[in-house]
């Protein structure tokens, strides 16, 4: 009873600290607050996950450890197939799951404890939060030094503040996305206001310009604009603008050189490639130059005039794999039209 009156008490004031918290505090809050949840429970690590399972995979988002612990891999997509029994308990039938000894787990949990005995895990307790996405996220409290026994009635209470870490975390997403929002229609308003008046002999300077602003506001490597030749069978660069240090578009691609990629182009099929995996089996040539030429991901809009193919506007990232999220998908391809 006191142990709960005390965890009451820690609850109610952390809980408090999420009141109107601004967006750019609530990675810390939570960092904090799970902080405190692990000198409380006298444990090694501590920490909220991210299952996504469109991807089949899930992420840790935010952890904290105890001194002399070696950490887990923080904002690494893992997949969910090295926890199948957990998944299937903390996602599909929504149930706690807490061992305090790890041989105290059944066969059909081999899997996940060879994972969990790698990680040093002797002890833990993992609770789905049921709120934002559909069972989205779980909060995740482990101990690696000795084994521990977890009170079940404190089950429901850290299940509470874990639902508001999340919703902390909808808000901030929430927010962020409208001011978003915002600063893509004053781009695209400007965008479109100085192309309209544009003298024709300065239409190549102000599309360099432009696709310098492109590539900064989408945060990229590179942004280009490819033009096909009379014939179809080449993609010729037209313009460009590269971050210093990154390697520039090659010249020209013929068919022969990327034929899936050029065929989705003259299709008017948007190329949508967060990694090199992405691409289908049938684009052997394209994975050569995304190895050779050092790309992570691409995001590819046909240009089109009428029912004419003109070419293509290309978005790069060389040095990391990013996401192109719809909504992102959807500003390109207004951006694209104006070009």
């Amino acid at each position: 009873m006191k142990a709960l009156l005390k965890f009451e008490a820690l609850l109610s004031d952390l809980s408090a600290r999420f009141v109107n918290l601004p967006p750019e505090a609530v990675d810390r809050e939570i960092k904090s607050a799970l902080k405190a949840i692990l000198d409380f429970f006298r444990v090694d690590r501590a920490g909220l996950v991210r299952v996504m399972p469109e991807k089949k995979s899930f992420q840790v988002t935010h952890a904290v450890y105890s001194d002399q612990v070696p950490p887990v891999p923080v904002g690494v997509e893992l997949s969910i197939a090295i926890h199948p029994w957990a998944h299937e308990k903390l996602i599909g039938k929504r149930e706690v799951v807490a061992f305090s000894r790890i041989d105290d787990l059944p066969p059909e949990a081999e899997v996940d404890r060879k994972i969990w005995a790698e990680w040093g895990i002797r002890s833990e307790v993992d609770i789905p939060l049921l709120v934002g996405e559909p069972f989205g996220h779980i909060i995740s409290i482990n101990s690696v030094t000795q084994e521990r026994v977890w009170p079940a009635e404190l089950f429901p209470r850290l299940q509470l503040l874990g639902e508001i870490f999340v919703n902390a975390l909808e808000r901030k997403r929430s927010q962020l996305e409208l001011e978003e929002r915002l600063q893509f229609e004053r781009f695209i308003s400007d965008l479109s206001a100085r192309f309209v008046c544009i003298a024709a002999d300065g239409v190549g300077d102000e599309i360099t310009s432009w696709l310098q602003r492109v590539t900064e506001f989408f945060r990229v490597d590179r942004a280009s604009l490819g033009l096909f030749s009379a014939d179809g069978n080449r993609l010729d660069l037209a313009f460009e603008y590269h971050m210093d240090g990154v390697e520039p578009a090659p010249a020209a691609i013929t068919r022969e050189q990327a034929p899936w990629y050029l065929k989705q182009l003259t299709q008017e099929e948007p190329i949508v490639l967060e990694r090199l995996g992405d691409l289908p089996a049938d684009a052997e040539k394209e994975k050569h130059i995304f190895r050779t030429r050092n790309m992570k991901s691409l995001l590819s809009i046909p240009m089109s005039s009428g029912k004419k193919i003109l070419g293509s506007f290309v978005l790069v990232s060389t040095r990391s794999e990013r996401a192109w999220p719809g909504a992102l998908v959807q500003r390109f391809r207004l951006i694209t039209a104006v070009f």
